[in-house]
């Protein structure tokens, strides 16, 4: 069992998960369920990662108090082979959204970069130190970046749960082993209980760059890498894919009917009589 003084286990209390609290100073060895990276290994996902000075990719959670930020080189979009390789992570405290543009401009200046961002908000003046309207997407597009996911809400937490362990589970994530902040994160980011519907916010700031850079991998991983399902053809086909077009794929459809629309849809018969449906009964 670890030893520490007093404060500093009261302190591990409040930034790791119960579950992992009671694990690391308990001695109670129960799975960590509560953890939300739970796949997340650090033995076997850590490496030196080499620049290869291509396009860059980089996640975003909006947060005055500490912003956060991941910028990564990614490779395959899409494939199941492919990966996101972390090149460095960004924690500034008490930082604006123009702050945390320039910082990463200054590491990157050249690059082409695409971003994946908090859309909890964007369409109001989050930033206060910026006139009004000008919205956290204006701020970044100013300075060169390219926003690509086009929904303004979030994905569910539920999603980016499933998607996200299935990727780093196969190998997809690498870190720095130096990355400190980002490993802390990974290995700290936990729901409130272990129903894994709540995640936990932090308020004070020296530990909010744990959910900040964990909705960043979330967010990011989940709009490059969403979950897919094997099909007879090798096609991608993604999780809300038009059911029309899944139906034209799926195995029997030689013993179908015929139908004039599409393979495996309605008959002639069917699109005459429309939705009814006829209710047979038997008279004895």
């Amino acid at each position: 069992m670890r030893s520490g003084n007093r404060d500093f286990i009261e302190e591990q209390k409040r930034i790791i998960s119960p579950l992992k609290f009671n694990q690391d100073y308990m001695c109670q060895w129960e799975s960590v369920s509560d953890a939300f990276f739970y796949t997340w290994d650090r033995h076997k996902y850590t490496r030196e990662i080499v620049d290869f000075h291509g396009d860059l990719y980089t996640f975003h959670d909006f947060n005055k108090r500490v912003m956060a930020a991941v910028v990564a080189q990614v490779k395959r979009v899409g494939y199941k082979d492919g990966t996101i390789e972390i090149l460095k992570t960004y924690a500034i405290p008490d930082c604006s959204t123009e702050g945390i543009a320039d910082a990463i401009r200054q590491d990157f200046p050249k690059r082409r970069i695409n971003s994946i961002i908090d859309m909890s908000g964007t369409q109001v003046n989050r930033d206060t130190t910026s006139p009004f309207g000008v919205t956290d997407k204006i701020i970044l597009e100013k300075y060169g970046f390219t926003i690509v996911n086009t929904r303004k809400s979030n994905p569910l937490i539920t999603d980016t749960d499933n998607t996200s362990n299935a990727f780093i589970n196969r190998g997809g994530l690498v870190v720095s082993p130096d990355d400190k902040f980002l490993l802390e994160a990974l290995q700290t980011y936990h729901f409130e209980d272990a129903s894994r519907k709540k995640l936990v916010k932090y308020t004070e700031s020296r530990y909010a760059h744990i959910d900040g850079l964990g909705d960043c991998i979330r967010y990011g991983i989940h709009h490059l890498f969403p979950i897919q399902h094997e099909n007879i053809l090798g096609l991608h086909e993604y999780v809300g894919m038009d059911q029309r077009f899944a139906k034209s794929n799926r195995p029997g459809l030689e013993h179908m009917p015929d139908s004039p629309l599409y393979p495996g849809g309605p008959s002639w018969e069917e699109i005459m009589n429309g939705d009814v449906v006829e209710d047979h009964q038997v008279w004895s």
